[in-house]
This record gives C-alpha cells, sequence and structure tokens, in this order.
C-alpha cells in the first residue's frame, strides 16, 4: 500500500505553466518507477503516488482486471491516511460496473467505488478506463474533497493510464514479466522460466515451450501427487478434436517410476493429433511431474535434443516448485494483508459494531460469498452480531457449529460441512437452516486464549469448496477477528466503566452538596433557634442545591384553610419584586393536590390542570408557565405528618424543573 506525502494538494497562486511542470515532472517520475519496477505492484504504485502530486487527488486508486475477467482488483493505493489506504487495498469492482469513458459523477461511479469516495468524504472524483485494445483491463480512480478536477488535471489522469496500461501489459495481469519467444533454445527457455514465474503460467510455458521447441505435435504436462498419482495440469496442442488419453497418460506414469530421466516409448492406442511416439521427461528428482511430448511416426527425438529435454526438465522442475513457493507465498501476503486491514480497521476506530461490519464485508469480498456472519457470546448463547445475506433463525444453527467445532473438531480449527441437510450431525438443527436457507457450512470458533467468545461462519452454495487458500485466510482472519473483537470490547467496557465512575462522582458530588446544605439549615437553625431563620436558610440551600430560581415554603394557618408563604428566595434580585405579586399569595388549603401533598405526601408538577384545580392566585402563573416558566411542589415532611410545603420554579426554559428535581 502507498502513501502520498502530506501536502500534495496545496494550490498557492502559481501560473498555470508552474503546474503544467510540476505534473510533467510527476509524469516522468512514474515512467522511470515503472521503468524500473520489479512487479506490477512495484509499477502501479509509482504511478498512484505520481498521479496523485501531479492532479492535486488526495486518495488515488489503480485497479487491475482479475484473470477471471470478473473484476478490477485495488492493486496499488495513494493516500495521505493509511486507515483509508488500509480500507481500499484489495477491493474488488465488478468489471461490468466500469464504464469505457471518463465518468466524474458521484452518482455513476461504481457502487464499491462510489461507497469510497464517501467514507474518503471526496467531493471531486474522476474515474478513467484502463484500456489495452478495445478492453477494459483496469481503471484508475482520483479522488479528493475540493473543487473537481480542471481540464489540465484531466491530462495527467489520462496519461497515467496510459502508462498504467503500458505496465500491466508488460508485467501481464498477474504482475509477471512475459517470458521468451517460442523460437528460444530449450536451454534459455530453462533459464527463463528458472527466474520464476505464477505457477499456472509456468505449467502452460513448460508445456509450450518445449512442443514449439522440439517440433512435437503435442505437449502434456503431469502433476505427480503424493502417492505419485499423476494430474494433468497444463497442455499444448489439443483441440477438441482429440482423442482419449488414457494410453498417453499410461506412458506418462510408467516413466514417473523409471530409472532413466527420459522414456522414449512407441505406443499403439490412440494418441493426440494421431501421434505414435511418446517422449517422456521426469521434472526434478524426486520427480515433481513428467512432461510428455508426443510426436508423429519416424520423428525420434535426435541424442541432442534428448541431452537438452534433460537439461530443460531439471530446470523446469526448479520453475515448477519455485512457482509453487511463490503461489504460497502469495497465499500468505494475501492472508496477512486482509488480516491487516481487518485489524487496522478495527484500530482505527476501536468500535465493536464497526469492527465486525469490516470483517463481513472483507471475508466477503475476498472469498467472493454472499452470505455468512460473525457470532460473538452472551450469556452462554450465540446472537448474530452481524452479517450479510442472511435471515431466518440461523443462530440455532451456528450454536450447533460452535458444538461441533469445540467438540469432536476441536483439533481441526475449522468445521466444513458440505451439505447441511445430509449432515444428520446437524439434524437438531436442520428446520433452522432450512428456514434460512443455508446448504453448506464452514465455520470457525473465534478463540482468545483458547476460550471462545463466537463464531465466524461462511454459508457458501452447495457444491462451492473452499480452496486450500482461502481456508486458510478463513482461519487467519478467524484468529485476528478474534483479537480485535476482544480490543473492541475491552474498550467499550472501559468507557462503559468510565460513565458509571463518572455518574458515581455526580451522584457523590450530589450527595455531599445535600449533605452540606442539611448541615447549614441544622447551623442556622442552632444559632438563631428561630423558625422564620431556619426556614429562610432552606430556601437559600434549596436554590443552590437544586439550582432553580424560586424557592417558596408555605404552612397551613391554624385552622388549616389556607396556604400562607412563610420563606421565600429570589436569586435574580431584579424579577424578586414581581415573582413576589405572584407567588407570596395565600393559597387554598382545600384544593385536591394541596391535600393529596399534605395527606399522602405526593408532589406535584405546576402544570396547568394542577393550577386551575387550585384556583386564584395560583393561577396567576399561567402566562408564565406558557412562556417556558417550570415549577413542582413537594412536601416538607416528619416520618410521622407533612408540615408545610415546598414550591420551586425555574424561570429558565433551558434548566427546567422536573419530576426528578422533587425527588431530590
Amino acid at each position: 500500500m502507498m502513501a502520498a506525502p502530506p501536502g500534495h494538494r496545496q494550490r498557492g497562486p502559481r501560473t498555470a505553466l508552474e503546474r503544467a511542470g510540476e505534473a510533467l515532472e510527476a509524469l516522468a517520475e512514474a515512467g522511470a518507477g515503472v521503468a524500473s519496477a520489479r512487479s506490477i505492484a512495484d509499477a502501479l504504485g509509482a504511478l498512484a503516488e505520481a498521479v496523485a502530486r501531479g492532479a492535486g487527488a488526495e486518495v488515488t486508486v489503480v485497479r487491475v482486471v482479475d484473470d477471471e475477467r470478473r473484476y478490477l482488483v485495488a492493486c496499488a493505493v495513494a493516500s495521505a491516511s493509511s486507515a483509508v489506504a488500509a480500507e481500499l487495498e484489495g477491493t474488488r469492482v465488478p468489471i461490468g460496473e466500469v464504464s469505457p469513458d471518463e465518468v466524474d459523477e458521484l452518482e455513476h461511479l461504481p457502487a464499491a467505488v462510489g461507497r469510497a469516495a464517501r467514507r474518503a468524504r471526496a467531493t471531486a472524483v474522476l474515474q478513467l478506463p484502463i484500456m489495452i485494445g478495445d478492453e477494459v483491463d483496469g481503471s484508475l480512480e482520483l479522488l479528493r474533497a475540493g473543487v473537481p478536477f480542471d481540464e489540465s488535471e484531466r491530462r495527467v489522469a489520462r496519461v497515467a493510464a496510459v502508462q498504467a496500461a503500458l505496465a500491466i501489459r508488460a508485467f501481464g495481469g498477474n504482475g509477471v514479466a512475459r517470458g521468451s519467444d517460442a523460437g528460444m533454445t530449450l536451454s534459455l527457455a530453462g533459464d527463463a522460466l528458472a527466474a520464476g514465474a505464477d505457477e499456472a503460467q509456468t505449467a502452460e510455458q513448460v508445456a509450450r515451450l518445449a512442443a514449439e521447441a522440439t517440433g512435437a505435435l503435442s505437449g502434456l504436462l503431469w502433476r505427480a501427487g503424493d502417492e505419485q498419482e499423476l494430474e494433468l495440469v497444463s497442455s499444448f496442442g489439443l483441440t477438441a478434436t482429440n482423442t482419449s488419453l488414457v494410453d498417453a497418460s499410461g506412458a506418462a506414469e510408467r516413466a514417473v517410476g523409471g530409472r532413466t530421466p527420459v522414456s522414449i516409448e512407441a505406443l499403439e492406442g490412440p494418441l493426440p493429433g494421431g501421434a505414435e511416439l511418446s517422449a517422456s521427461l521426469q521434472l526434478g528428482h524426486p520427480p515433481v511431474g513428467v512432461l510428455q511430448l508426443l510426436f508423429p511416426a519416424g520423428r525420434e527425438p535426435s541424442e541432442a535434443e534428448l541431452s537438452q529435454l534433460a537439461t530443460f526438465g531439471v530446470r523446469a522442475a526448479h520453475a515448477l516448485r519455485a512457482g509453487a513457493r511463490t503461489r504460497t507465498m502469495a497465499a500468505e501476503l494475501e492472508r496477512t494483508r486482509a488480516s491487516l486491514g481487518v485489524v487496522g480497521q478495527a484500530i482505527s476506530q476501536l468500535s465493536l459494531a464497526h469492527t465486525l461490519e469490516t470483517a463481513v464485508a472483507r471475508v466477503g469480498e475476498l472469498l467472493d460469498v454472499d452470505r455468512l456472519a460473525v457470532y460473538l457470546r452472551a450469556d452462554e448463547q450465540l446472537y448474530a452480531a452481524a452479517g450479510i445475506g442472511l435471515a431466518g433463525p440461523h443462530a440455532r444453527l451456528a450454536e450447533r457449529l460452535l458444538e461441533l467445532a469445540l467438540g469432536p473438531f476441536r483439533g481441526r480449527g475449522m468445521l466444513i460441512v458440505e451439505d447441511v441437510r445430509a449432515d444428520r450431525r446437524l439434524a437438531a438443527a436442520g428446520d433452522a437452516a432450512a428456514e434460512a436457507g443455508i446448504e453448506a457450512a464452514v465455520a470457525v470458533p473465534l478463540l482468545v486464549r483458547d476460550e471462545p467468545i463466537g463464531l465466524l461462519a461462511v454459508f457458501p452454495l452447495h457444491g462451492r469448496v473452499l480452496t486450500e487458500n482461502e481456508s486458510a485466510l478463513l482461519s487467519a482472519l478467524a484468529a485476528q477477528l478474534a483479537v480485535a473483537v476482544q480490543n473492541a470490547q475491552l474498550h467499550e467496557e472501559t468507557k462503559r466503566l468510565g460513565e458509571d465512575r463518572e455518574h458515581a462522582l455526580d451522584a457523590e458530588r450530589a450527595s455531599a452538596k445535600q449533605l452540606g446544605a442539611l448541615y447549614e439549615i441544622s447551623r442556622s437553625f442552632a444559632q438563631s433557634l428561630s423558625l422564620e431563620a431556619t426556614l429562610a436558610a432552606v430556601t437559600d440551600t434549596i436554590t443552590d442545591v437544586l439550582d432553580v430560581d424560586v424557592a417558596l415554603i408555605g404552612m397551613p394557618d391554624d385552622r388549616r384553610e389556607v396556604l400562607i408563604p412563610r420563606a421565600m428566595r429570589v436569586v435574580d434580585e431584579r424579577v424578586e419584586d414581581a415573582v413576589r405579586a405572584i407567588v407570596w399569595q395565600p393559597q387554598p388549603f382545600g384544593a385536591h393536590p394541596v391535600q393529596r401533598l399534605f395527606r399522602l405526601g405526593e408532589p406535584f408538577m405546576l402544570s396547568r390542570s394542577a393550577l386551575e384545580q387550585i384556583g386564584e392566585p395560583a393561577t396567576r402563573l399561567l402566562p408564565f408557565l406558557e412562556h417556558g416558566w417550570t415549577g413542582g411542589v413537594a412536601p416538607i415532611a416528619t416520618a410521622a405528618e407533612v408540615l408545610a410545603s415546598l414550591t420551586v420554579l425555574s424561570l429558565r426554559p433551558d434548566a427546567p424543573v422536573t419530576p426528578q428535581t422533587l425527588e431530590q
């Protein structure tokens, strides 16, 4: 993954000539980088860096078509943000969604590119196809926040797209430089093959080069398995009208166990292309396979050709082994990149939901599956924490899969069920699988220090079997995902505990404030032994503790006919006279809310209905309630009886009196 140097979009007051010069310099550096690159990733990485600088893009993505010509895969990403680069690295776009024309509107981009643009907060986009002949072999995507790309920047992108096409054509879609042409000798061809290449291409080249160099009708490459059984992995010169390979395979099987490196055998049975002579060459010692060349009658290879073939066989065996190692290393690298992508996203967000969404999306893309889920444990049960393409009670099936994976199949690390309906081990969850439409399953437990925390399950279609590399990738992702999930859970738990601690501290502060208030009230009474002074201290304390603007204490008269004001505190002295004129009035003691307050100790809010039940003069507060005033009445009581009423008012709409205020 490539990271563009920060600041490459600084667009000061430069002349058009200066900008053009910088763009040409960037493209020249890109050309030099492509020329010196040893792989397509290096070449396109240098190109992405250069076009980002030359066209003023914040994010640049170069995609290359895959071997099956189904997707364009991100091969190089240039971005100042490592998180954005990690998220885009290796992403795929269906080739059918890529326009053969330039696209500069977000809504016309392929869905995957549009999502990437939105995540990068890009407002200006430009996608150009990378054309080789009349076919789309890649794409170049430029993203940035700000003004659209102007014509000079588009020219830079067009030149870069042409350079990318040259790089793709030079290295090939698999990123390996193309081999020698058919006219080279077997010795030089062997040296070229031994330099290393993709395993599948190497096999094809071995068969083709040997057949063309010796004039054989056909070339067959057989690979030897663990038990020396042979499997045809590549051929040259076969057509749809060729006859059976039974006799040819028999000669190859005899040759792989023979004592000489090259076996010449005349065959009577039908051979491809009317051939009658088989020359079978052991590849390496012990042999990794057999290269079989089929000749017409009378065209037996000479001694010189046999010597050349023996030398070629040694080089070809080395190339095939190197190709196998390359494939293994490439698979390991892909697993590492995928794992780093998931972990990088988890680290950048430290969010459990984001971690799981990223993991599910990446696993679905890498394995090309439409249905999968991540299940987590809670209270000894599994629940679907994230998934795609699933509905119904699939969690029940996941429970059974985890039980089997942790039980009889624990040593395997992965549970594979090719036919869920026919598997007796899943009979108890068969109805759940049928309702969810699940035909096959691959499940890997999420383990942290050997303790299961969940399950990663993929549900492919019946008959879809994961390859060895895909299975290894799934296991690696499950291991990394388990750690990432635990880290995210610990982060969220730490955050929750911090919030609980803050709430506890707030409660402690409130309790301390209340104790201080009680102390002030007790101190006032002890010093003055005056009821009026004590009530005044209560109102002062209430306004401070409850953060209200008015506190009023009322007590019933001797005949319990009216509620008489005894003490009041108005925080803002500017409105004290106005407030006093409204609330410093005797209230009817027989009103229903007042009676419930004194008989049952029930507080009540000063709502329109409560004020109307109390009547005059309490109804004078109605206009002020409509302008945002709030209030309530609470009892002042001993364990035996209610002694007085406490009315609190807030004149601030943004700090209202609530039932919780009265409870305090």
